[in-house]
């Protein structure tokens, strides 16, 4: 694509996405949450948020630090309203989803870096956003998935301490490597997601970088030991559906404790539970989840 229909193709998706007449097909934000877009900072180095913030209860909520999917070349965090605002009101936790750049005009590691200072800033004014941060988790869809998957490493090498990392159909392996999964060739023409989508998107993201390495490919870390508790959950029907199971076994295989969930379903089905009938289950969980590890 050229620049202009670049800009044209995100801005058509993200007003699918978030347009109120598509609220049947990615539902409705949680009603009682307060929802706030917040810049902190000024200028071209502001950290750009939108903040989901619970009704007030019996105890101090816990903190979720979000990361929405795309491919790293297109999405918002409103594009998962419904989710977010499930997960704050229900667990209740605090969620706080980074609006990070995109590539290819802002290619590896910008989108990490952003992710990772937002982490930061949301620990840090923890306390004014009404949250706990000694109960903390991180949440990431598809490109987020990997994104929340490298955060949750980074976390634990500068020892803070995630009670929970949820990776839902996470993109675990950017490598030429990614066609090798079986559900790569299984779903290689899957709905909203095919494997060709999937190779042009890491090439977009990874630019001149190595995509071998672990903070652009998780399924490369050289140690999981020390990793937070994960929930992973992965779609029946989508070629990234074998990466996320990898990277479960992975975790297991260093002693981590994993729940793995597969879910009949297609790529992307936590942002459409208009037509996913699994999202909704598939959200439960995370609350469940969540709900544990902070209890």
């Amino acid at each position: 694509m050229t620049d202009v229909q670049r800009n044209e193709f995100r801005t058509k998706q993200n007003a699918l996405r978030t347009s109120p007449r598509n609220r049947w097909l990615v539902g409705k934000p949680h009603p009682a949450v307060r929802i706030d877009d917040r810049a902190w900072g000024t200028g071209p180095d502001a950290l750009h948020v939108r903040v989901y913030t619970p009704p007030p209860g019996p105890r101090k909520p816990g903190l979720v630090v979000c990361f929405h999917g795309g491919g790293f070349v297109a999405g918002v965090p409103a594009q998962t309203d419904w989710h977010s605002s499930g997960v704050a009101a229900l667990t209740p936790a605090v969620v706080v989803s980074v609006d990070y750049r995109l590539a290819p005009e802002y290619p590896f590691p910008a989108a990490l870096e952003d992710s990772w200072a937002a982490t930061l800033k949301a620990i840090e004014l923890a306390d004014g956003l009404g949250a706990d941060p000694r109960h903390l988790a991180i949440m990431g869809d598809s490109a987020g998935g990997n994104i929340a998957a490298v955060i949750a490493a980074r976390a634990r090498d500068h020892s803070i301490e995630l009670a929970k990392q949820v990776l839902i159909y996470p993109a675990c392996d950017l490598t030429e490597d990614l066609t090798s999964y079986p559900s790569a060739s299984e779903n290689a023409h899957a709905p909203i997601l095919s494997t060709a989508y999937v190779q042009d998107v890491a090439t977009l993201y990874a630019g001149t970088a190595d995509r071998t390495q672990p903070e652009m490919s998780p399924m490369r870390i050289p140690d999981a030991g020390g990793l937070a508790p994960a929930l992973v959950q992965t779609a029946q029907y989508d070629p990234l559906r074998d990466q996320g199971r990898a990277y479960a076994d992975l975790l297991l295989a260093a002693g981590i404790e994993v729940t793995l969930s597969n879910y009949r379903t297609v790529h992307a089905f936590i942002g459409i539970p208009g037509i996913a009938r699994p999202a909704k289950k598939a959200r439960r969980e995370v609350i469940d989840e969540l709900r544990r590890a902070f209890n």
